[in-house]
């Protein structure tokens, strides 16, 4: 039996490690149990699946998380914690209708344009999400026009029974479209 370094090195054709990025915006208190910031199950999830990971030579990893404060990067170990700062300026309301519509509108346009600039600087092959919220579609686009993977993680069988996801308004296409384009 090949080792498990020869093994996973095969997945790459291009001859360097496949990098690959877990979306995690709420993890980033497992990589820094002294920042308090609270996490749940997913967030174990992509937290195990990122070290085990990361622990391959044939991969690098790094994890997308958010914070309060201080965006930058951090080393933990060969895993790259990336910490992208919160902006507040898109909420879990949909775009009410009326004037204050574009308003709102422009905020998740903005905050479309920024997720995509910080995914094409990680430069990850593939990018992992769990959740069924409005995000999935924004990253599956935002991964097909990087042409990268986007895989996204389900939670469980009610992730895929309502069409629309936790999706309510006029944003709720974006998750049937993220499922999708999903790898």
């Amino acid at each position: 039996m090949p080792s498990p370094s020869k093994r996973t090195g095969d997945l790459s054709v291009t001859g360097r490690p496949i990098k690959v990025c877990f979306i995690s915006p709420l993890g980033y208190g497992l990589y820094r149990p002294d920042s308090g910031s609270v996490f749940g199950g997913a967030e174990v999830q992509f937290f195990l699946l990122s070290r085990e990971l990361a622990a391959d030579p044939a991969f690098q990893v790094s994890v997308l998380t958010t914070v309060g404060e201080h965006p930058g990067a951090e080393q933990h170990g060969r895993l790259t914690v990336v910490k992208r700062q919160g902006r507040g300026r898109i909420s879990v309301k949909p775009c009410p209708p009326g004037p204050g519509m574009f308003g709102v509108c422009r905020g998740h346009a903005a905050a479309f344009w920024d997720m995509w600039k910080v995914l094409r600087a990680i430069g990850a092959d593939c990018y992992l999400h769990a959740g069924a919220g409005v995000e999935v579609g924004a990253y599956a686009l935002i991964c097909r026009l990087l042409r990268c993977r986007f895989i996204s993680v389900v939670a469980s069988s009610v992730d895929l029974t309502h069409p629309n996801g936790k999706v309510r308004g006029p944003l709720r296409w974006l998750y049937p479209m993220g499922m999708h384009l999903s790898d």
